[in-house]
C-alpha cells in the first residue's frame, strides 16, 4: 500500500467540488451559451474521491508504523439535508447570490452503513440567464446555520449573535465572516435526530489552491484561493433531458468538508491502559503497574467559528519549514489536484489546503472566546469509537502558547505494584513527580523537619514527658485545600505524654509556615487519580520540528515565545501550524508510557497567574506550547483522513 503523508491524512474528508481559474470562466462565458434564452440546465457534480487523490509525500512515523487512512464512523456519514446556493459575478470576490435550490430526494442513499457517496448529481433549472459567470456552493446538513431561504433567491445564515439572518444578493465574504457560537446543546455544526443513531455534520465547500504545494513551490504566497466551484459556461444545457442525460458532463464539481475537527484518544496498544516506568515509593524502591484510562476530554475549545473556511487572510501559502527542499515542505497546499485522472471533471480543479484563520486568530485571550469542559461531561469511553468534536483553533506563532491552544485532558487511576499504602491515595513532595509517598512518609518529613527547628523542640521539652522525644509521641494535623495540596496545620502531643495542664497543641504559625517550605509542595492524589494534558498538534513534529537545541543558550529560567520559537526570517516558516486545529482533520492521541506523575486536579489553564500554580502549570499564562522541561507522559498524535463511502446515488 502506498504511504501518505500527514498532509494527505489531515483533509480527505467528505469532500464535495471544483474550481477553475477566474480567467478560464470568464473565458468560457464569453461564448453565451443562451443566445437569448431566458435560462438553462447546469448538472452539479458532488463528489468523493474514490481514493486519497490529495496526498502529499510518502511517509513514515518515527516508529515505522505505517499510517493508513480511515473511515471513521458510519454514524458521521449521514446526510439529512442538503442545498445549492448559486453566486453570479465577474469573480468569486464580488459574485453574488442569485439562486438558492434544496435538494430533498435522498431514498437512494439512506441504506446504513453507506449513506454517503463518492458520486452525486443534481440537475438545476436556472431562473434567469446569468450574465456573467456563476458560481456554486453546496451546503450539507445546514439546519441553524445555512438554510433554504422563503424564495429560491434568499438564505438564512447564521449571523455574528449565533442567530439566523434572512437575506438576498449576499457574498460569499458574509458566509465567512458570519460566526457560529456553541448553543446549550452543544456544538452548532453537529445536531442529531430522534430515531437514529447519526451525527449530521455541517459540510459546505473546501478551499482549493490553483498552485501545486508539497514537494513543489506555489508560485505565490496567496496560493490562487478558491472556495465556490466556478460553472463551466460550455457546459449549460438547453433542456433539463440534456442535463440529466448520462453523457452530459457535469457543469461543476464540489467539493466539501466537514466544519468541525475530531479527536480520539486511546493507549498505546489500543487499550485504555497505559505502563508506569521509573517510579519509586518512599523508600527508593521502585515501582512498575499500569495507569487506567478513566475520562477524557477536549479542552479550551474554540468558542466561535467562520461558518465557511476563511483562508484568504493568510499569505503564507509557499511557506518551507527551516528553508530546505524537503520532501513536502510546502505543508499548506497538497501534490495532487483533488480531481487528477478523472477526465469528466471541470479543468484545473484545484489542490486542498491546510490552514484556516478563524475568529480569535492573532488575538490574545479574552473570557468568551475558549471554553472550559467540566469534568461532569468528560467521556469515559477511549478509541475510534468514541470521537468528541471540536471547531478549529488556529493562530500565528505569537500566540501559539497555552492559553490559545486546545488541548485533550484525561484522567487516569494509577495502580502501582507494591500498593502505595493500606488505601489507593498517595502523595508528591516538591518538584518530585517520581516517588509515590504515602501519607505516613509524609508526616515523618514534616516531624523530621520540626525536630530541627529550635522553637519547637524547645516547646516539645516544655509540654512533653517523653525523653527522648519522636515521631511516635505526636500526632500531625493535616488538611488539603482545592488544588489538593497538602498542608500542616497543627502538631498535637498524644495524650499520654502531655504534662499536667499542657493542651498539647502546637500551632505556630511562624514555624509550620517555616516548615512547610522546607518540606516542600505536599500534593494528595485522592484514589490514586491522577490528570494529564496534551495540546494538539497540527503539523507537528513530521512538518513543523521542534527540539530543546533551538532554544537561546543558556537556555532561559523564564521560557517564552521569542526563546522557543526564535524570531528569525524563517519563523513562520518553522514553526506557524505546529500546533491548532483544522477543521474536517481527525486528530488521534495516542497515549504512550508515564513518565511522571500528572496533577492531582484538572491543570487550570492560565488565563491569570494562579495563587497555586501546578508545578507543570507555569505562572506565566503565555507559556510557549512547547516545553524546556520533558513531558509527563509519551504520546503521538495522528492526524487522519475522514474518507470516503462508496455508494452511488443520484439528487433528483
Amino acid at each position: 500500500m502506498k504511504k501518505l503523508s500527514i498532509l494527505a491524512l489531515a483533509a480527505v474528508g467528505i469532500l464535495f467540488a471544483a474550481c477553475s481559474s477566474d480567467k478560464d470562466v470568464a473565458d468560457q462565458g464569453s461564448q453565451d451559451p443562451f443566445k437569448g434564452r431566458e435560462g438553462g440546465f447546469i448538472k452539479v457534480g458532488i463528489n468523493l474521491p474514490v481514493q486519497p487523490q490529495v496526498s502529499t509525500r510518502a511517509w513514515e512515523e518515527a516508529d515505522g508504523v505505517e499510517p493508513t487512512l480511515d473511515d471513521g464512523l458510519d454514524t458521521e456519514y449521514a446526510v439529512d439535508n442538503c442545498i445549492l446556493l448559486l453566486f453570479e459575478g465577474t469573480t468569486e470576490a464580488d459574485a453574488t447570490l442569485k439562486q438558492v435550490e434544496t435538494v430533498t430526494d435522498f431514498s437512494n442513499f439512506r441504506d446504513t452503513p453507506n449513506q454517503i457517496t463518492t458520486s452525486a448529481t443534481k440537475t438545476v433549472e436556472l431562473l434567469s440567464a446569468p450574465s456573467s459567470n456563476l458560481y456554486a456552493m453546496a451546503v450539507v446538513n445546514g439546519k441553524g446555520v445555512i438554510e433554504q431561504g422563503t424564495d429560491k433567491t434568499k438564505v438564512k445564515y447564521v449571523n455574528a449573535l449565533g442567530t439566523l439572518t434572512e437575506a438576498s444578493g449576499i457574498t460569499l465574504t458574509d458566509l465567512q465572516k458570519g460566526l457560529v457560537h456553541y448553543n446549550t446543546e452543544g456544538q452548532r455544526f453537529i445536531y442529531t435526530k430522534a430515531g437514529d443513531n447519526n451525527k449530521y455534520f455541517f459540510m459546505t465547500n473546501a478551499v482549493l489552491s490553483l498552485e501545486q504545494g508539497g514537494t513543489v513551490k506555489p508560485a505565490t504566497g496567496a496560493g490562487k484561493l478558491h472556495t465556490l466551484a466556478p460553472v463551466d459556461a460550455t457546459r449549460i444545457y438547453q433542456t433539463k433531458a440534456e442535463a440529466d442525460a448520462a453523457s452530459a458532463l457535469p457543469s461543476c464539481d464540489i467539493y466539501v468538508e466537514r466544519g468541525v475537527a475530531k479527536v480520539t484518544i486511546e493507549g498505546e496498544t489500543g487499550t485504555d491502559y497505559l505502563s508506569i516506568t521509573g517510579l519509586k515509593d518512599g523508600n527508593g524502591t521502585a515501582k512498575t503497574g499500569k495507569a487506567t484510562i478513566l475520562l477524557w476530554a477536549i479542552d479550551n475549545k474554540n468558542e466561535s467559528s467562520y461558518v465557511v473556511r476563511n483562508a484568504s487572510p493568510f499569505a503564507g501559502w509557499d511557506l518551507i519549514s527551516f528553508g530546505n527542499p524537503q520532501v513536502d515542505g510546502y505543508r499548506f497546499i497538497g501534490a495532487n489536484p483533488v480531481d487528477v485522472g478523472q477526465s469528466t471533471k471541470v479543468a484545473n480543479t484545484g489542490y486542498r489546503t491546510y490552514w484556516a484563520i478563524d475568529p480569535n486568530y492573532g488575538s490574545d485571550w479574552a473570557d468568551g472566546r475558549f471554553i472550559t469542559t467540566p469534568i461532569r461531561e468528560y467521556s469515559s469511553a477511549v478509541g475510534k469509537t468514541a470521537p468528541q468534536y471540536c471547531y478549529e483553533n488556529t493562530f500565528p506563532v505569537e500566540k501559539q502558547q497555552h492559553n490559545q491552544t486546545t488541548r485533550v485532558v484525561f484522567k487516569v487511576k494509577l495502580t502501582p505494584e507494591p500498593a502505595a499504602g493500606e488505601d489507593d491515595d498517595f502523595y508528591t513532595i516538591g518538584v518530585d513527580k517520581m516517588t509515590m509517598f504515602t501519607l505516613d512518609d509524609v508526616k515523618k518529613k514534616f516531624a523530621a523537619a520540626l525536630m530541627s527547628n529550635t522553637t519547637f523542640t524547645t516547646w516539645l521539652t516544655t509540654n512533653c514527658t517523653a525523653n527522648p522525644i519522636t515521631y511516635e509521641h505526636i500526632d500531625l494535623n493535616v488538611t488539603a485545600n482545592a488544588y489538593n495540596v497538602l498542608t500542616l496545620t497543627s502538631v498535637t502531643i498524644k495524650e499520654s505524654y502531655r504534662k499536667t495542664g499542657s493542651t498539647g497543641v502546637f500551632d505556630d504559625a511562624t514555624v509550620i509556615s517555616t516548615v512547610s517550605a522546607q518540606v516542600g509542595k505536599v500534593t494528595k492524589y485522592e484514589d490514586g487519580y491522577a490528570f494529564y494534558q496534551l495540546r494538539i498538534k497540527h503539523f507537528g513534529d513530521d512538518l513543523t520540528p521542534w527540539n530543546n537545541g533551538e532554544y537561546t543558550d543558556p537556555a532561559p529560567k523564564e521560557s517564552s515565545i521569542d526563546d522557543i520559537y526564535p524570531r528569525t526570517p524563517g519563523r513562520d516558516a518553522n514553526y506557524l501550524g505546529r500546533y491548532g486545529m483544522v477543521r474536517n482533520n481527525w486528530y488521534t492521541i495516542r497515549l504512550g508510557a508515564i513518565a511522571k506523575i500528572g496533577s492531582a486536579t484538572v491543570p487550570e489553564v492560565n488565563r491569570d497567574k494562579p495563587t497555586t500554580p501546578e508545578p507543570d502549570d507555569p505562572e506565566n499564562p503565555e507559556h510557549p506550547d512547547d516545553e524546556l522541561e520533558e513531558a509527563y507522559i509519551k504520546a503521538r498524535v495522528n492526524i487522519l483522513s475522514w474518507a470516503k463511502r462508496v455508494q452511488n446515488w443520484n439528487l433528483k
